[in-house]
């Protein structure tokens, strides 16, 4: 019974091999109050008296209480409560660089669970500063109260803020955990009070139901009936006796031209048609169609006058002297112009204006003329001579 006593009182787990410097502080606390501690810390004098012995059965019984099982072959006979420490020490109390860096981003990916208290997230929080420090770590105050704070959830930031105005004379790591606890408690309050928000909402939203109108007594629903004497109850086809599926997607309770899917399909596929044919446009570079005919005979340009042939096919109006012109212009890139022959054109060079006077005694002046040394007749694009340029008779041309 004064075991069982003393064990839940001291509330000390037996050491397996893990929180090691928590064990060892609580298990030195508990010799200490049997006035015991000098066994484990000191050496002993050549001659043991009684009192010494006495504290010694104390210590060791105490440390080989509150270890596992699977520890107990570090007890052997003989051995002092002292070198049972030692040992302990020697294996999981290792003061390197190595233990300091592993504690660090333990601490470092340490973050606060919200669905436990945050007094159990203190304690862990603890018990790796205990492991710290037993490593040979040193932090700060100010360096522990930072790693704190940097461990809280988002809706904690409100009060992180606040506490970032305090001076550092008055902040410590207990006033932080105070200040934390009793926001702890707020939280929680504001959730109760949105929760029964929550609850008052629904039931006026069900109380509200209850006081609606018996379905005998709600006006019904508009339908009509199809040619083949099906019955719907509105125009979006939902059917009441006789459902059919869509011919698209397979659905029920709509037709094809009014299906989702359908009409997404067809949209993408107008988009891709524009998109092709912009793509198309900007890559092609620009260029003439000219019509040639082998029945057609050499025609000279003498005394002034210029002899141009009619084409219908060609795109626009092409000499082939260059003095004809009254003004224009080398073009910074030579258009292409494309001949009936296949696989065959010719360039023009040049672009400018030729001012004209017809059979009639009409004139006027050719605007946009190219100019092509390759090409063998001077050709007159009709459309435009027609509608731009001047009005003539092509009779009498």
């Amino acid at each position: 019974m004064e075991e069982s006593r003393v064990v839940t009182k001291r509330n000390i787990k037996p050491f397996n091999g893990e929180h090691y410097a928590i064990w060892k502080f609580r298990i030195k606390s508990l010799i200490a109050e049997e006035d015991a501690l000098k066994v484990i810390e000191g050496d002993p004098p050549e001659v043991l008296p009684p009192r010494w012995k006495q504290l010694e059965r104390r210590a060791k019984g105490y440390i080989i209480e509150y270890l596992s099982d699977s520890m107990l072959g570090l007890v052997t006979e003989g051995i002092t409560a002292k070198q049972i420490l030692e040992k302990l020490d020697s294996l999981y109390e290792r003061k390197s660089l190595a233990t300091q860096l592993s504690v660090q981003k333990k601490l470092l990916s340490f973050k606060y669970n919200e669905e436990k208290r945050l007094m159990d997230h203190f304690r862990e929080f603890d018990e790796m500063m205990v492991e710290l420090h037993s490593a040979g770590g040193k932090l700060e105050e100010m360096s522990k109260v930072a790693h704190l704070l940097l461990t809280l959830p988002p809706c904690y930031d409100p009060l992180v803020t606040a506490i970032q105005t305090l001076s550092e004379e008055n902040l410590n790591l207990s006033l932080v955990k105070t200040k934390l606890l009793d926001y702890e408690t707020k939280l929680q309050l504001n959730k109760c009070e949105t929760g029964t928000k929550v609850l008052q909402a629904a039931n006026k939203s069900r109380h509200r139901n209850f006081k609606s109108k018996p379905h005998f007594l709600q006006k019904p629903q508009s339908t009509f009936t199809s040619r083949k004497g099906y019955h719907f109850k509105n125009k979006n086809m939902n059917y009441r006796s006789k459902p059919s599926n869509c011919e698209h997607c397979g659905r029920r309770n709509h037709i094809k031209k009014e299906c989702h899917y359908y009409r997404r399909m067809i949209s993408q596929q107008k988009d891709h048609t524009a998109q092709t044919t912009q793509i198309l446009r900007s890559k092609s570079p620009p260029f003439a169609f000219m019509l040639r005919s082998k029945s057609f005979e050499t025609s000279a340009a003498t005394n002034g006058t210029i002899t141009f042939i009619l084409d219908s096919g060609a795109t626009d109006h092409i000499v082939n002297q260059l003095h004809y012109f009254t003004h224009s212009e080398e073009l910074s890139t030579p258009v292409e112009i494309s001949v009936a022959k296949e696989d065959s054109s010719i360039k023009a060079t040049h672009r400018g204006s030729i001012a004209i006077t017809t059979n009639m005694g009409e004139t006027g002046i050719l605007k946009d003329v190219l100019f092509s040394a390759e090409v063998p007749y001077n050709l007159l694009y009709i459309p435009t001579f027609l509608t731009k340029v001047i009005r003539a008779n092509n009779n009498n041309f």
